[in-house]
C-alpha cells in the first residue's frame, strides 16, 4: 500500500468515526430536548465559532451550556424541581 492509500484509507476511517459520533449526538439531543419538553422548558442549539452552544430556556429565562453533559446534569436539576 502507498503512503497516499495509506493516508486516504486514515482520513475514511476518521470521518467514519465522525459520523458514528455525531449520529449519537444527534439521538443524544433529540433524547434530551424530549425531556426538558416535558419539564416546559426547550433545548435549541447555536452555532457560533464552529462549536455547538446549548441553550435551554423557559419563561423568559435562559441556560447556556458548551458541553452534553452539562445539559444532562441540568436537566436532572430541572426534573429533581418538578417531583
Amino acid at each position: 500500500m502507498s503512503v497516499v492509500q495509506q493516508k486516504s484509507a486514515e482520513v475514511l476511517e476518521q470521518a467514519e468515526s465522525l459520523r458514528r459520533n455525531l449520529r449519537i449526538s444527534s439521538k443524544r439531543v433529540d433524547t434530551l430536548q424530549a425531556q426538558f419538553a416535558l419539564h416546559g422548558h426547550e433545548l435549541k442549539i447555536e452555532h457560533l465559532a464552529g462549536r455547538n452552544l446549548y441553550v435551554v430556556s423557559r419563561s423568559g429565562q435562559s441556560h447556556m451550556f458548551s458541553h452534553l453533559n452539562d445539559v444532562e446534569a441540568f436537566l436532572r436539576q430541572v426534573t429533581e424541581i418538578s417531583q
